[in-house]
């Protein structure tokens, strides 16, 4: 028995349902590890662990002929965010590794994996500090009276626990009642009282309001002002140099961010514009982040990307999933959230906006014919 025909035996739909529960456990877990148990020294060990089980999802999707020519063109992205280096770059290159191998398993969602994982990280985290192994570190900063919850900051604590609410409305998606929406803005209006952490509350405010308020306009309306709205939020990348926006009552409203953005931008130069594999730290700029790490050309393709499956959700009624995309975009003008595969909102919005997007389209013709000779010849090897 060759490898080919071994690795068919083993792709049944109990084993993609282990192997992505697993994978995404393992990136939850160990945002766990790192920003909670502040144990980054696994946090590499962890990451090649959960990428090993990522390709062994790609190698089941190549065997059946089920490999997109997209999701192609995302690997060997992968591979050069991987090759540029930087903490970042593989941030990116992890995320289109996992969205690539998670996307389209229909007997498996990724918005019900995200959400169970979120349940069982979220009461080891509540179990954690209920038995003292981790401690509610409060501190001040001028009138601000803030709660880490265990978390090395607050921002980490209240962004774990808006994914945990956001993957609960996801998972009911059409279901959601009133009462259900409201215990989730409660529960996040007393994550704000406890960690004074405004982008995930206005986060879910955003994503409750848009969900409610778009089934009630014109399908014409809703596109017309998510393409402006999305337009508005990548042109953003642009914005931190204006004096007006870089100013000292901005910097104090958004605790410096425009400040370090105008910082982050004039550090970088015209090679890591256009190509991107920049090698300067973290920001909390989801923008700025992805523009200097894949390059321009990239950036206005994942524009598009977005622009066209924002549309199609639109046209499909998925009111929930495209609030929630949405409300991702608006965060990342203040975090790199988006960019951050251990911390779930990202990968699952991520792999929302590649199953929302249209049929293939126009693809290189390489690409095309390379991955239509594979396919056929896995398919040769199967008969």
């Amino acid at each position: 028995m060759d490898i080919p025909q071994i690795v068919r035996k083993v792709n049944t739909k109990p084993v993609n349902t282990v192997l992505i529960y697993s994978v995404v456990s393992l990136l939850g877990l160990n945002y766990l590890l790192y920003s909670f148990f502040d144990l980054g020294s696994v946090r590499n060990l962890v990451r090649v662990a959960a990428v090993g089980l990522m390709m062994i999802l790609l190698l089941f999707r190549l065997t059946e002929g089920n490999i997109r020519r997209r999701q192609v063109l995302m690997l060997l992205l992968a591979a050069w965010q991987i090759l540029a280096g930087g903490t970042n770059g593989l941030n990116i290159a992890f995320l289109l590794i996992l969205t690539a191998a998670a996307a389209g398993y229909q007997e498996c969602r990724i918005t019900t994996v995200v959400f169970w994982v979120m349940i069982g990280l979220t009461l080891i985290m509540l179990g954690s500090l209920l038995l003292g192994i981790e401690v509610n570190e409060v501190y001040t900063v001028g009138t601000r009276t803030r709660h880490k919850l265990g978390f090395v900051n607050v921002n980490a604590a209240s962004m774990f626990l808006f994914t945990t609410l956001a993957s609960y409305l996801i998972w009911r998606d059409k279901q959601a009642k009133l009462v259900e929406l409201g215990a989730a803005m409660g529960l996040e209006l007393l994550i704000f009282v406890y960690t004074d952490s405004r982008t995930p509350l206005l986060a879910l405010v955003l994503m409750i309001a848009l969900y409610l308020l778009i089934p009630r306009l014109p399908a014409k309306a809703v596109n017309i002002c998510c393409s402006v709205g999305i337009a508005l939020l990548f042109l953003t990348s642009y914005l931190w140099v204006l004096p007006a926006v870089n100013s000292p009552l901005v910097n104090t409203l958004l605790s410096l961010r425009p400040m370090y953005c105008d910082e982050y931008f004039r550090s970088q130069n015209a090679l890591t514009f256009l190509l991107g594999g920049t090698g300067v730290p973290e920001l909390d700029n989801g923008y700025l982040l992805l523009l200097f790490n894949v390059g321009v050309a990239v950036y206005t393709a994942i524009y598009f990307a977005i622009q066209s499956a924002v549309k199609n959700m639109a046209n499909r009624s998925e009111y929930m999933k495209l609030s929630f995309v949405i409300a991702m975009l608006a965060v990342s003008v203040l975090e790199g959230a988006a960019l951050r595969p251990e911390l779930l909102c990202a990968p699952l919005m991520w792999v929302i906006v590649l199953e929302a997007l249209p049929g293939a389209g126009k693809e290189s013709l390489l690409l095309a014919w390379s991955t239509d000779w594979l396919a056929s010849r896995l398919r040769k090897d199967r008969q």
